[in-house]
């Protein structure tokens, strides 16, 4: 009681990211820690979501468009 939330199904999303992480467009997106993302390295990979535009490593350039499509988590597939 008292908590609410919310999600997006599909489209343009704008996520956070560390000041250090550099994504390519079209690269795949996993949980660094809660709450931000970074390259699918982390073992944590976010399925149905790619990063839509260059994020570079700049300081203070902490958001990255991503493209989402019904994403859902899951670790990683050996």
């Amino acid at each position: 009681a008292g908590q609410y939330g919310w999600y997006q199904i599909s489209g343009l999303a704008v996520c956070k990211k560390t000041c250090t992480v550099s994504l390519a467009a079209g690269a795949a997106v996993g949980v660094l820690t809660t709450g931000l993302i970074a390259g699918t390295g982390s073992g944590k990979e976010i399925s149905g979501a790619a990063v839509a535009a260059v994020a570079s490593a700049t300081a203070g350039r902490t958001t990255v468009s991503v493209m989402l499509s019904r994403p859902n988590k899951q670790g990683r597939i050996t």
